[in-house]
């Protein structure tokens, strides 16, 4: 018998044929049975896998750059607020000493105007024999001087070294030699001009220095916060073997602060920044004596103290007058002759001078002279209510393209083109074959510390607020609380503003409109992952998206995408 080696065709046959007459074949049956669902649920899970993977990715990476970049826009607001709490420190003190300095500086000056008052009419007198002080010369007040008394008589009535006026004060004090004393003292306790006018300087220079610190804060923190976000964005989507493009969307900062009005109450805010625990924070109670009567508010923004004459303060008056009398020598037995001012060769004088604060200090200057020479005022910054929202939010949008899970096994490229069981897995959202994109957002914003009495308990919280509200006082936060950090935020109440603090935080009115269809449909925001602009022309085409029924306005034949619908299920 001649034997010939069968072939696959000729097994698979007899096998079909044996299925026909009797049963050893049923095993291949049921095999082919369930390896086709078992196969296509294999593949299904891998490719799913697949996507949701990516998914993950491309979300971890929007949230890392959001947070991140809401990190670093915490750390500029911390950072502004301690230059405003070290602004109103140096604004107090500057204040406290300022005053000291003015009143040391005048009692100084004014002695020394009275001195030079009182040795000219002493030499006017001379060398007349009758020089008695208060009254044949005098310095101080006028009791009864006349000047025909003074001419015919050369003599009036007067208190030596009593000013009339002398910053309102009482008897004792408008004795002018007193102010030696009182200067003395005032140099010894540190509140004298050689102390203080070296830190008058100081402080004055370090307010300007600080406002300069804080503007640049200012306007460079959105550049620095957006760098980051695409950064960390890039970071994070390394090893990502698709192209992606970056829509970051940082609030514009300028409608976002506020710069303080000189108004009292905004005065008392800001004297609370420097020390919070004090019960009085009336200007006139923190910087003494003097304030708000000759050291007023002169400034429609920020805090500009200047000097304001008044008749009782820094102001001192005298009068004086001095008579010359004519010595004539007569030969024995005649007695010498003391003839009075109207004689040949007598005369008389008689004053009121008038001493000013701004005399003191620069002559030139009459009226609102700055106190403490602060050329510009101290202007601290604090947050509107606008920055809890659109204005502070930060919005990290990432698309990568999305291409079958299969396609590495694949000559043709990102997508099976040809009609398989494999090409199910091709991403057409837009109607076709190309590669679409998947896109994850992620929304973040600086939040602060609340208030509490319990410093430790403050200290552990992990709780950052994110409403507005309005504080003053120890409780105060608008950019004098230093214990900031990045909070991730709904993306769909990213540009909704926040009020209120603790449990009652709420999102309300919108300042931005529809946030996805803002930055979905943005022509101008995306940039590659170099950080160039991508064109136009190769952005998807969001707006042919096929969105499902739930996401159509009623009735529309077009079947648009409805933005809003789609904005509020988000729960991100």
């Amino acid at each position: 018998m001649k034997y010939t080696n069968p072939t696959v065709l000729s097994v698979f046959t007899g096998r079909c044929r044996e299925l026909v007459i009797d049963s050893k074949g049923a095993a291949l049956a049921i095999t082919l049975a369930f390896v086709m669902p078992v196969y296509l649920l294999v593949i299904g899970i891998y490719g799913i896998g697949e996507i949701v993977r990516n998914k993950i990715e491309l979300q971890n990476a929007a949230d890392a750059a959001a947070y991140s970049a809401s990190v670093v826009q915490a750390d500029y607001l911390s950072r502004i607020a301690t230059v405003n709490k070290a602004m109103a420190w140096t604004y107090v003190d500057l204040q406290k000493r300022s005053l000291d300095l003015a009143m040391a500086v005048f009692s100084e000056y004014v002695f020394i105007q009275f001195q030079k008052d009182f040795n000219m009419v002493r030499q006017k007198n001379s060398p007349c024999h009758r020089h008695t002080p208060g009254v044949h010369y005098n310095c101080g007040t006028d009791i009864l001087v006349l000047d025909p008394l003074l001419l015919l008589l050369g003599t009036g009535a007067g208190l030596p070294e009593v000013a009339r006026e002398f910053n309102g004060q009482g008897f004792l004090t408008r004795f002018l030699l007193a102010q030696i004393v009182f200067t003395t003292i005032a140099e010894a306790q540190g509140k004298g001009a050689v102390v203080n006018t070296p830190k008058v300087l100081k402080y004055s220079y370090s307010i300007v220095k600080m406002m300069s610190k804080m503007n640049s804060l200012r306007e460079e923190y959105p550049k620095k916060v957006r760098e980051t976000a695409r950064q960390i964005a890039v970071a994070n989507m390394v090893e990502c073997k698709d192209d992606y493009i970056i829509n970051i969307r940082v609030g514009d900062s300028k409608p976002a602060f506020l710069t303080m009005a000189g108004t009292e109450e905004n005065e008392k805010t800001f004297i609370s920044f420097a020390d919070p625990t004090l019960k009085d924070f009336s200007p006139k109670k923190v910087f003494g004596p003097g304030t708000d009567d000759w050291i007023v508010r002169k400034s429609p923004v920020g805090f500009w103290r200047v000097y304001k004459q008044t008749e009782t303060h820094l102001y001192a008056k005298w009068d004086w007058f001095w008579t010359r009398w004519v010595h004539i020598w007569l030969p024995p037995p005649f007695p010498d002759q003391h003839m009075p001012p109207f004689f040949p060769g007598g005369g008389y004088g008689h004053k009121h001078p008038e001493y000013h604060g701004y005399d003191s200090f620069f002559p030139l200057i009459k009226r609102d002279l700055p106190i403490g020479l602060v050329v510009p005022p101290a202007i601290p910054l604090t947050l509107l209510p606008t920055f809890f929202g659109s204005s502070g939010s930060i919005t990290v949008a990432i698309a990568r393209k999305t291409s079958n899970p299969f396609s590495v096994y694949s000559w043709t490229g990102r997508s099976l083109t040809a009609s398989s069981i494999l090409s199910a897995f091709n991403p057409g959202v837009a109607g076709g074959n190309r590669p679409e994109y998947m896109c994850a957002i992620a929304s973040a914003r600086a939040g602060y510390k609340l208030h509490d009495d319990d410093k430790e308990k403050k200290l552990k919280s992990a709780d950052y607020n994110l409403g507005y509200t309005v504080a003053s006082g120890k409780e105060a936060w608008n950019l004098v609380e230093t214990d900031w950090d990045g909070v991730m935020l709904p993306v769909k109440h990213a540009w909704d503003l926040c009020m209120g603090a603790g449990h009652a935080q709420t999102f309300t009115v919108s300042t931005g409109g529809n946030i996805l269809k803002e930055i979905m449909l943005d022509k101008k925001g995306w940039v590659d992952a170099k950080g160039k602009k991508v064109e136009a022309k190769n952005l998807p085409d969001w707006e042919k998206l096929k969105p499902p029924a739930g996401l159509i306005k009623d009735g529309d034949k077009d079947g648009k995408l409805q933005w809003d619908k789609l904005r509020d299920y988000l729960g991100h």
